[in-house]
Order: structure tokens, then sequence, then C-alpha cells
């Protein structure tokens, strides 16, 4: 009943907006009761890159690195641990110090991974979602300029599960500073200060992420019965990416 809800509802925001499309992302794949259910309500099944997930089993970041499973992945993250001091880390709830910039880092990410994201989110996005108390904002800056974000996330947290969803980075610094490898294990330590039980890293980046011990899960986009081309497309995308189940 409560998805039929959910359809329910997303079929009226469809109209009142003109939309083109109903599309329910990130669904897990493996939940044959949840499949089954959408399917029957006349939603087509498109297959998506794998989403990781990391389970927090660690106390602290000595802990984290010793449970990596290869000794080559404990010094990666060894050396990302020790470049931590030269970054500091905000997190942001309420009123964000800087959304214009915020989002500048964001569609720099957004824009690169275009042909996956079926839209860009509003120019607002981060002024909302700080005012959520199920949200927060997180920055990566140097210490010696940490008034310049140049990495930055939006993470919900629910039910002992962190899930960051939106993320921003300055790709000026991604290859020396290591700055994508610093936010993931800022994600992480974050998490843990939380006392969050799983993390939800999303797709992509496999290689980043599983240096962090994470694992895959296979996820679905849900598209309306009406939107045939669509879903077609969808999957043309994924395969031309190389990134079919």
């Amino acid at each position: 009943a409560a998805v039929s809800r959910l359809i329910e509802v997303g079929h009226e925001i469809q109209l009142e907006r003109g939309a083109d499309m109903l599309m329910l992302r990130d669904l897990d794949a493996e939940d044959a009761e949840l499949s089954g259910t959408l399917l029957r309500e006349g939603l087509i099944a498109v297959a998506m890159p794998p989403t990781h997930e990391v389970a927090v089993t660690w106390d602290d970041d000595d802990a984290l690195v010793a449970s990596l499973p290869s000794k080559r992945k404990r010094r990666v993250a060894r050396d990302v641990v020790e470049a931590a001091s030269r970054f500091e880390v905000h997190i942001e709830r309420g009123a964000i110090a800087a959304p214009d910039e915020l989002y500048r880092l964001y569609r720099t990410v957004a824009e690169r991974g275009r042909r996956l994201n079926s839209f860009y989110l509003p120019e607002n996005v981060f002024e909302h979602l700080g005012a959520s108390p199920a949200w927060e904002v997180g920055t990566l800056a140097f210490r010696d300029d940490p008034s310049t974000p140049i990495a930055c996330w939006a993470a919900h947290f629910h039910g002992g599960v962190y899930a960051p969803l939106v993320a921003g980075l300055d790709y000026r610094y991604v290859d020396e500073e290591k700055t994508y490898k610093q936010m993931l294990f800022q994600i992480l330590r974050r998490a843990r200060a939380l006392d969050a039980r799983l993390v939800r890293l999303g797709m992509t980046a496999d290689q980043e992420k599983e240096r962090w011990g994470s694992v895959k899960h296979d996820v679905a986009v849900f598209v309306q019965s009406g939107a045939e081309y669509n879903a077609s497309l969808l999957r043309q995308i994924v395969a031309a990416e190389g990134l079919a189940a």
C-alpha cells in the first residue's frame, strides 16, 4: 500500500509540474518483493551501475585502516589519514555559509557525469538541505585557506545509515592533493562520529570506494510505463558507458 501511494503521489507531482516521466532511482535490485510490486504498478526496471556500501565496524582512524583487506589498500588509506591534518572539515546545518560556491562544485561533478544524471538539482538545493534536520552539509578546505571550499557533500542520516547523496569537487586539486580520497575518508570519519552503522557511498568511482572496503550492491531505476523510449535510451547510455549489470 505504501509503494502504491508513493507512485500515486509521484504521478500527482508529475502532472502538476508537467514532467515528462516518473522515475524512482537507486532502488535495491535484489529486493524481489519491491521490484515485483513496482512492475505490477506498470513501471519498467532499468539496471544501473552498482552502488557501494561500507559497514561501520571500527572505532577510530587506526582501526579503519587496519580493517582494510590488503596491504596496498592499508598503505593508501594510511597516506590519506596522515594528510588529513592539511585540511579543515566543517559540518553545516541550518544556514549554509557559501551555498553558491558549493553549488558550483556540485555542478562541476554533475556535468562530468551528465549522461547518467537525468537532471541537475536546483540552485538552492544546499539551502533547502541545510534547513532539514535529516540532512547535513560537509565541506573540505585547505587549512591555510579555510574559507574556500574545495570539496563538499550533502548527506542524509536516518536509522543509522549515513548517505552522502550530493557531492562537489574542485578538480584542480583532485590529482595532486588527492581531495576525492580525502573526502571519502572524511565521510567515513563523520559516519563513525554519528555512530552510523552503514555508509552508502553511491555509484561509480568503484576503485576509490573499494579501497575503503566498500561492498557493491545492484540497484535499478524504475520509470513509468509511458516512458518506454526514455527507458530504452537509459539502457543504451548505461551500456555505452560500460556500466550495464
